[in-house]
């Protein structure tokens, strides 16, 4: 593509903020004996045309690369300005890898300029021997970042990182940077740790440069407060629109698809940056569910509209799994009968077709209504009572007579 400027008398607004139509520009502080190429400005040599090609191309298992150029035109002056960028990017396995190389030239720049660039990144387990510990078979592993550039006059930047998400979660982080520039001899870092927790986020950080003459420190730690028609609920910084779980019950429970979010003591937390005007998925992880924990809905749909802050309830059940074998006077209970705990309606089962029952979150002692008509005498009970084993354990199997 390309453009051209069919006058020479084409300015732009910065050009008429000029005092004259030739000289340079200077900063406060800048030694006016010795300018610089790059500051001078001519406003007699206006600009005449442009003409830019870009390449891009995928290939495939191989990677891809790009091209590019440009080459502007001035009027009263046979100078431009001409630009050519290559580059190539792949992925071998694990490891991250690109070159690039930079050619450029300004009109009346006295030589051009050319730049090489190599980087990589890799995760450091490629580099550690086979093992089975439980670091090497981690996902989130540590990951080291290298960048390289050099001149056509030989001057050097390099810069090296590591990186790496640690907790289960991948909700701790830390990353280290070191760079160092062979022109001015000049080296410069930083370091950073960022924690996302269930109530608030901290991050702390360092960086230096000019060999450690500009440092600086620097903190922060955000989160929120949201009271409610059940209270008040601490979590991690808002967005516009946002989503309230309440699952009391299941307390100390993730939150899936999200990093550090968990529920209170009480079973509530905030989800935020939740999509206006679309449906949001809320779920909880229920392998994170203590083990007497079990909830009828582990994914609740909600529409926000903008700005809003709606509920997503969750109906957990804390207490036993019980799997029971049914019988009424030696003869397994009927297929289809429904069986509810007495006092809370909301916690049920249905028989199955060998006189099976599962339920979940039975109290210690309690009683179960079964019933598969209407008639008074199509209804038995069961009465239970779990020892404390029973109670801890994955799941209890026990048989129940229906009186």
């Amino acid at each position: 593509m390309g453009y051209r400027y069919s006058t020479s008398g084409f300015y732009t607004l910065s050009d008429t903020m000029y005092k004259h139509m030739d000289g340079y520009e200077f900063n406060d502080g800048d030694d006016e004996d010795t300018p610089m190429w790059s500051r001078y400005y001519n406003l007699f040599y206006t600009k005449r045309g442009k003409l830019q090609v870009n390449i891009s191309q995928q290939l495939g298992e191989y990677g891809s690369f790009y091209l590019s150029g440009s080459q502007q035109t001035y009027w009263h002056t046979d100078q431009q300005d001409r630009l050519l960028q290559f580059g190539y990017n792949t992925q071998i396995k694990d490891l991250s890898l690109g070159i690039s190389w930079n050619y450029s030239k300004s009109r009346g720049q006295p030589d051009a300029d050319q730049v090489f660039a190599l980087n990589f990144s890799l995760p450091l387990n490629l580099l550690l021997p086979r093992s089975n510990d439980s670091y090497t078979r981690k996902k989130n592993y540590a990951w080291m970042t290298s960048n390289t550039s050099i001149d056509n006059e030989g001057h050097t930047t390099q810069n090296l990182g590591l990186t790496e998400t640690l907790l289960d979660d991948g909700n701790l982080s830390y990353s280290v940077q070191q760079g160092y520039n062979s022109e001015g001899k000049t080296a410069n870092g930083s370091a950073s740790m960022d924690y996302k927790g269930a109530f608030a986020d901290a991050r702390v950080g360092y960086n230096y440069s000019d060999n450690g003459s500009q440092q600086q420190l620097n903190y922060a730690l955000s989160g929120s407060l949201v009271a409610h028609s059940q209270g008040i609920t601490l979590g991690q910084s808002l967005g516009e629109t946002n989503v309230l779980i309440a699952a009391p019950g299941a307390e100390n429970t993730r939150v899936a698809n999200s990093t550090g979010l968990k529920t209170d003591w009480r079973g509530y937390t905030v989800v935020p940056y939740a999509t206006s005007y679309r449906e949001n998925r809320i779920a909880l992880d229920a392998a994170s569910l203590k083990r007497n924990v079990d909830l009828e809905n582990a994914v609740v749909n909600v529409v926000p509209t903008k700005g809003a802050l709606v509920l997503a309830e969750f109906n957990a059940h804390a207490g036993a799994r019980v799997l029971m074998k049914t019988s009424k006077q030696g003869i397994p209970l009927r297929f289809g009968a429904i069986a509810t705990l007495d006092g809370v309606q909301a916690n049920s089962g249905i028989i199955d077709d060998d006189g099976s029952l599962y339920m979940a979150g039975l109290p210690a002692k309690g009683t179960i209504s079964v019933r598969w008509g209407k008639a008074p005498d199509q209804i038995c009970h069961i009465n239970y009572e779990l020892t404390e084993q029973q109670i801890n354990s994955a799941i209890t199997r026990m048989d129940a007579i229906c009186r």
